[in-house]
């Protein structure tokens, strides 16, 4: 079930559910054929150049392709819609030579009814997807321009009266202990119905209700309770229930069924710091772009899933959709797997605007009425896809856009639909006259002197770094400088590392096969190998810098004391770390010693002091190192049981010098000229000037290693 538009997943549909062709195939690991293959042998890399400043025509390349699907009998009580998840930039929809309808947000759902178009037997429809579009100017997103079909695209078959629409809210009392179970189901058709809803804990039902209704045309239903002390919903402990909501008519006979996930948490700013569910929130992010080296950006569920373990496996906690709103299964497995979400959408006008800008001349969507509709179709879209995710905390209003009346529109806009998140916007760190569209102070790439600055300074708002920590080439070093501030200002809650994937493309020429960037297809111009930046390859393989991420990111802290005592302090805000085993290894010289294990019962928040033995006489040529290294105790969702979640290591000086004496049977001859005094054994031979008393030959085994008299250096 895709919980945000009522739409039902493959369990829970009805037979006359029917999911045909029109869902784009994925033929092995290729891209999609023919519209995205089209736009792939003619991509450009990056950031595209607008459109010439006063350019009345636009010529964009198009791809079209036509589907055959064959229909049975339709009842005259059902109708037929056809949605597409994602198409770039802009297309047309044509169903049996008549055009349908049209669209134009590349990452955003568009439903069309297509009832009246369509006839008994064999029907075509077809899609002419356009390169290029007058949105493409809200969509300068830093990413491979793959124009096309790149998401599912199915027919749905519903009965004339259906549940259209349905809002689940699963939030908790002021005390954070009880549940506040709220959904509003919307009813549109004509006649008398039952809904009823039920609310699983696993196999459970804990509530259940059923109301009567009398549609005439459409009708609204509230359903609530509260729930006593349920399982919370967060990314350490990202509990789940299940609602289904299914629609009878007068004789008890099942009509339709819509399900979807909840979570019971709650969100909230309180005095310039974000909590969640009482605690105070570290975001140890990512941005992430849509990508495989293979897919292009028309990725499978593998993929997503894959994504999702590798952050989790490394301490990730937190994603930004950058800067787009994601296939709607990402968001399925965020609220699975347990990552906080910032969900970003479909606005970036960076080739409007300057760095240092002051006003806002003529930058989009600005303050232009002419881009109202459009940025607020895309806040709309997005809001009401996406509303019932229990893993999306924050609403951002886009990236790198400047300032404007618009901003304030959407802003207004989801604080109108929405109380229980907040909304977020970097821009307005370049144009303060709009500093009250973002709840948040977002900066990107800030030092860390400078963000001590803004938290000693009377902060306003809670302060993260939207993007920072740039993931291109050997890079993510001192990361510690960071997180030092995180812990010891509450105000500033982490940050998203830009960003979690290359984005390359694997090519072949022969036998040699490689990620290719670019230039490498004889584009130009381009941005050579500048979509490299990310934590992970394009294929999906982990880079060596992700380790140092992981080892920041951790939950757990170690603090050396002294030679066999270590403190070990529990950063969880509701893990209790008796779910690790906490492993001491030493070794001597990178050779094993000996190895012992202990288990901590440690609440969040508390710290504990760990007594460890030490090897007491350690001579000069032997290195010890005692390594703690926490593991998880059990299998999880995302690792393997003795998955490491963080290591400390402790270096133990020497403490004894060790002296190897010898009989000495060399004697010293001394001598002297007028220039030197000589002193010479069987192997070394040393001379002083008698003018300057400086050193001027030291010979050993007839090598003089000087190469000049040694003098005083200071």
């Amino acid at each position: 079930m895709n919980e945000n538009t009522g739409i039902k997943s493959e369990k829970d549909r009805e037979p006359m559910y029917i999911r045909i062709l029109a869902k784009i195939e994925k033929a092995g690991n290729r891209l999609p054929d023919p519209v995205v293959l089209f736009a792939f042998l003619c991509v450009l890399l990056l950031i595209i150049s607008y459109f010439t400043a006063g350019a009345s025509v636009v010529h964009p390349g198009t791809g079209e392709t036509i589907t055959a699907v064959n229909l049975l009998t339709i009842a005259n009580l059902q109708k037929i819609l056809i949605n597409f998840q994602g198409v770039e930039s802009c297309f047309y929809l044509y169903v049996n030579g008549e055009i349908v309808g049209f669209s134009k947000d590349s990452f955003s759902p568009s439903e069309f009814d297509i009832t009246d178009y369509l006839v008994e037997g064999k029907n075509k429809i077809g899609v002419k997807v356009y390169r290029w579009c007058d949105a493409s100017w809200l969509e300068d997103q830093d990413f491979w321009r793959l124009s096309g079909i790149f998401r599912d695209v199915y027919l749905e078959i519903k009965n004339k009266t259906h549940i259209v629409d349905f809002r689940v809210d699963s939030n908790l009392t002021d005390d954070y202990k009880d549940g506040t179970f709220s959904t509003k189901v919307k009813v549109v058709g004509i006649g008398n119905y039952n809904i009823k809803l039920e609310l699983y804990d696993k196999e459970n039902i804990i509530y259940s209700s059923k109301k009567e209704v009398i549609i005439e045309g459409e009708a609204n239903l509230h359903f609530q309770t509260i729930i006593d002390n349920p399982r919370k919903w967060s990314a350490e402990q990202p509990n789940l229930y299940k609602v289904i909501i299914c629609l009878e008519n007068e004789h008890g006979e099942v009509i339709e069924y819509v399900s979807c996930d909840t979570g019971f948490r709650r969100f909230e700013i309180k005095e310039n710091v974000m909590y969640i569910n009482g605690k105070r929130i570290l975001f140890n992010g990512v941005n992430r772009h849509e990508f495989d080296s293979e897919m292009g950006r028309a990725i499978n569920k593998e993929v997503m899933e894959k994504d999702i373990k590798i952050m989790k496996q490394f301490n990730v906690n937190a994603l930004r959709t950058s800067h787009y709103p994601n296939n709607p299964y990402m968001y399925d497995l965020c609220d699975k797997y347990g990552l906080y979400v910032i969900d970003e959408v479909n606005l970036e006008t960076h080739g409007t605007w300057k760095y240092g800008q002051k006003e806002e001349e003529g930058a989009l969507p600005g303050s232009k009425l002419e881009w109202t509709d459009a940025v607020l179709a895309r806040c709309k879209s997005m809001f009401e896809r996406d509303k019932n995710h229990p893993s999306i905390i924050i609403w951002s209003l886009g990236n790198e856009s400047f300032g404007g009346e618009n901003f304030r529109k959407m802003y207004r806009f989801f604080k109108d639909n929405d109380k229980t998140r907040v909304v977020h916007y970097e821009g307005i760190f370049h144009h303060r006259m709009y500093e009250d569209v973002s709840e948040i102070e977002s900066q990107m790439y800030t030092r860390p002197w400078q963000i001590e600055e803004y938290a000693k300074n009377n902060p306003r708002k809670p302060h993260i770094m939207c993007e920072y920590t740039h993931s291109m080439g050997n890079s993510n070093g001192n990361l510690d400088a960071y997180y030092k501030l995180f812990r010891k200002y509450d105000v500033l809650q982490g940050g998203f590392v830009w960003d979690f994937k290359d984005q390359a493309i694997l090519k072949k020429e022969g036998d040699i096969s490689y990620l290719a960037y670019g230039g490498d297809f004889g584009d130009f111009p381009n941005d050579y190998d500048f979509s490299g930046n990310g934590l992970v390859f394009a294929n999906g393989e982990v880079t060596p810098k992700f380790y140092e991420i992981k080892y920041w990111y951790a939950d757990v802290l170690f603090e050396d004391i002294e030679d066999g005592l270590v403190e070990i302090k529990n950063d969880y805000l509701f893990n209790n770390l008796n779910r690790y085993d906490i492993f001491i290894t030493t070794t001597k010289n990178g050779q094993f010693v000996d190895e012992k294990s202990v288990t901590i019962d440690l609440e969040p928040g508390k710290t504990y002091r760990l007594s460890y033995d030490v090897v007491q006489k350690r001579y000069k040529d032997e290195e010890y190192i005692v390594t703690f290294t926490v593991k998880e105790k059990n299998e999880t969702l995302y690792a393997p049981k003795g998955h490491e979640i963080k290591h400390h290591q402790v270096i133990l000086k020497p403490n004894l010098l060790k002296i190897e004496r010898e009989d000495n049977i060399n004697t010293v001859d001394i001598n002297e000229d007028e220039k030197y005094i000589k002193l010479s054994t069987e192997k070394v031979k040393v001379s002083v000037s008698k003018e300057s008393g400086l050193l001027c030959e030291y010979i050993v085994n007839d090598n003089n290693i000087l190469k000049e008299e040694s003098r005083p250096y200071f």
